[in-house]
């Protein structure tokens, strides 16, 4: 068996934890019930909603996922920023959609196993560049919806992919769903304790995840709402042929992410991107309790 090198470091705030929004489910459980919202942000399990001052997301999918893979839609939240609903002086109230919903199950007919849910984020599209009268410029388009270019910073596509998962009955694994950047936990979650090994498969559009040592710099990190969140830290551990593994260090909700960035070139698989944006970069987390 390869070794898989994992390293419990202190991470500043370099990491994700200080970087864009990230995208995440949150997922609620109890026998018979679960209760299913999103969170957006830094800060589990809620920091801000999908629509705000600073920042915005739109959901190209939003779907619970069976453990036999049957899927059904859930209600995506709403991404319009709307006048607030009450103000005081100086303070404004404003409708906050998390998109939380009810899973019930009638437990005689219900299928037993892992339920996932997943949400997929519509690309959005950033550009920093040097405008032609030499001023710096953001701009959250792709490069060819604008014509002042002269120098580009920074080109990229995003996309973020988020999961979690409750089960009913025994745990199963899940299954990939085979599309973008993900992780596949291969650990039963449902059962965890502090001092657990936890084991994760990334996968990339159904296939292990392939580094380049001598370029590419991908990691799993993971922090929970007591473990790394308050100091703005994170443990993370490299990937060894698509999977990584780390220990939970504490009770409650936990967040792991990856992240994964590919140049786009003429000649590549991401041949058409080319003249949009420099790079296509993606984002998955999941989430999950320890008792």
């Amino acid at each position: 068996m390869k070794r898989i090198i994992v390293m419990t470091i202190a991470i500043l705030s370099a990491t994700s934890m200080l970087s864009a929004h990230a995208l995440w489910v949150n997922v609620f459980p109890t026998k018979s019930y679960a209760y299913v919202s999103l969170g957006f942000g830094h800060s589990l399990p809620f920091q801000d909603v999908l629509m705000s001052k600073k920042g915005k997301v739109n959901l190209e999918r939003f779907t619970l996922i069976s453990p036999s893979s049957t899927e059904t839609e859930l209600k995506k939240p709403t991404v319009v920023m709307g006048d607030p609903i009450a103000t005081l002086k100086g303070v404004e109230v404003f409708d906050a959609d998390v998109a939380m919903q009810k899973v019930v199950f009638d437990t005689d007919e219900s299928e037993k196993g892992t339920y996932q849910v997943v949400a997929v984020s519509e690309s959005r599209f950033y550009t920093k560049y040097i405008d032609n009268e030499g001023k710096e410029k953001k701009e959250r388009k792709p490069m060819t919806e604008m014509n002042d270019i002269k120098d580009v910073i920074m080109s990229l596509r995003t996309k973020i992919y988020g999961k979690a998962f409750f089960t009913l009955g025994d745990w199963t694994e899940p299954k990939p769903i085979g599309k973008g950047l993900e992780i596949v936990p291969k650990t039963d979650l449902s059962k965890l304790k502090v001092g657990d090994l936890v084991e994760v498969e990334v996968l990339f559009d159904g296939e292990p995840l392939k580094r380049n040592p001598k370029k590419d710099r991908d990691f799993i990190s993971a922090y929970s709402v007591d473990f790394g969140q308050p100091d703005k830290f994170t443990m993370v551990s490299s990937i060894r042929d698509g999977k990584a593994k780390f220990r939970v260090q504490t009770i409650g909700q936990w967040f792991v992410e990856v992240k994964h960035k590919k140049d786009v070139t003429k000649d590549g698989p991401l041949k058409d991107l080319v003249g949009q944006v420099l790079q296509d970069s993606h984002r998955a987390t999941i989430t999950f309790h320890v008792k």
